[in-house]
């Protein structure tokens, strides 16, 4: 009876677990378990290397920009402006087609760039992303969003617009069910 006791916080462990290594593969460089996990956002951070099987030698367009943070502590605000501009060089469109949506950070590198905010700015929290676990501001109009699971020195700018993730179900894991990787 105990153990028949323990079947349902065993399945509530392992969706945690499953939420954790999502998490954490979300920003990995792929590496991790063997190169079992799918290739995370640190895994586009190479201009050289092959990414979604395209290479970013071969396809410059397809290179991610990238922008030194030396100096963020001292103005992460010109910083991440830096980077958004460096993102939308070469394109057309506008905002809606090939600019930075969101800043992805740690909460230490989020923590920074707040605290070089004027005391009379304003920000404002997305209430969706705050749903999804995120702590949020907006900075040059972009959310600046902190993760625990964030690699820590890099922010991440994504445009959604150039890549998407679905969830077939409106849980992110289901547990009862058999799936293969």
């Amino acid at each position: 009876e105990q153990i028949i006791a323990l079947v349902p916080t065993l399945m509530a462990d392992m969706k945690y677990d499953l939420l954790d290594e999502f998490g954490t593969s979300w920003y990995s460089d792929g590496t991790r378990l063997n190169s079992l996990t799918f290739h995370g956002l640190s895994a586009s951070i190479s201009t050289t290397a092959t990414y979604a099987g395209i290479s970013q030698t071969a396809t410059t367009a397809w290179a991610a920009q990238s922008v030194d943070g030396t100096g963020y502590g001292a103005d992460p605000l010109s910083k991440l402006l830096s980077l958004q501009m460096a993102c939308s060089v070469g394109n057309r469109g506008g905002r809606d087609r090939n600019q930075i949506d969101i800043f992805l950070c740690t909460s230490t590198d989020y923590q920074v760039a707040m605290n070089s905010l004027s005391a009379k700015q304003i920000y404002a929290t997305d209430t969706e992303m705050a749903k999804a676990g995120f702590a949020n501001a907006l900075c040059w109009g972009v959310p600046l969003a902190w993760s625990e699971y964030a690699t820590a020195a890099t922010i991440f700018g994504l445009n959604s617009n150039l890549f998407e993730i679905v969830c077939g179900t409106s849980q992110l894991f289901e547990t009862f069910t058999e799936w293969t990787v």
